[in-house]
């Protein structure tokens, strides 16, 4: 409905999705429309998805989602990082809930990538159950994962 565009423009509304969704999401913006479908069986065949989607769009996304992580009034700045380019989303999700004073009804959230060399690695960082004080915990979480990638990527680079 009309009524219901702007709510879902900036992540509000009724948005269901799971983190495996939304990791699906970061590649195909990572890789400008063409990945793989989800699956759980090592050795079953991969299936291929590709958007048609044109090269203007992606690029605004992916500038976008650079900024989140790279411009100094970025959500996502504490990830910045001069060894590679880290692209990002964050959020806090809002959740509904029968008993209201059991949870503080916000999960904190980080999906992103990063590349180096043209190799890339997607994260997406789902915290359940935040306060204020802890509501940033996704975007540490990352950080700290993009580092261990970083310093084990560049230690295989220094061997090589």
């Amino acid at each position: 409905k009309r009524g219901m565009m702007p709510n879902l423009v900036i992540g509000q509304g009724d948005n269901i999705v799971s983190p495996i969704q939304i990791i699906n999401f970061i590649n195909l913006i990572a890789t400008k429309g063409k990945t793989f479908k989800p699956k759980l069986v090592l050795n079953e065949a991969s299936q291929m998805i590709e958007l048609d989607i044109s090269n203007y769009v992606w690029n605004e996304i992916q500038s976008a989602m650079y900024s989140v992580v790279n411009n100094e009034k970025g959500t996502a700045y504490i990830l910045n990082n001069n060894n590679a380019n880290i692209y990002g989303k964050t959020g806090t999700l809002q959740l509904t809930s029968l008993n209201k004073l059991a949870y503080s009804n916000q999960n904190s959230l980080f999906a992103g990538y990063i590349e180096k060399n043209q190799e890339m690695m997607s994260i997406v960082v789902v915290i359940e159950d935040v306060d204020e004080s802890s509501k940033s915990i996704a975007k540490i979480i990352s950080k700290n994962i993009f580092d261990y990638y970083l310093s084990e990527y560049l230690i295989e680079e220094k061997v090589d």
